[in-house]
């Protein structure tokens, strides 16, 4: 069982559309969601994204979209194993965005070789 070194990363978007890197892309790293809570102000849907960059052209799907209501919240439970955490795309970012709403809350991530 592999238990990485995690970062806490706070999330807070502000409009339609706004993108918050969770974790930088690195080189020979995978980065990897272990746990979310997010709210929405307004009625939206949250995408999970791995890219090169924050708005970058090459953003990759994570996970499907999720829709959301208007102050409601997203809970991806706290999962510490690199086997039960949420893959991104190896050397790349993992952000999250919202297509019309502020985002607030909090995430665990990691970045490892395996």
């Amino acid at each position: 069982m592999n238990i990485p070194e995690f970062t806490y990363v706070s999330i807070s978007t502000t409009g339609a559309g706004g993108a918050k890197e969770l974790i930088a892309a690195a080189t020979g790293k995978t980065p990897r969601l272990h746990g979310l809570y997010i709210g929405a102000a307004g009625a939206c849907t949250i995408k999970l994204e791995s890219g090169s960059s924050v708005g970058s052209t090459d953003l990759a799907a994570v996970a499907g979209a999720v829709p959301v209501a208007a102050n409601a919240h997203l809970r991806v439970p706290f999962v510490p194993q690199i086997e039960g955490a949420v893959p991104g795309t190896a050397a790349k970012n993992l952000q999250v965005s919202s297509t019309a709403s502020a985002l607030t809350g909090w995430a665990f991530v990691s970045s490892s070789t395996y």
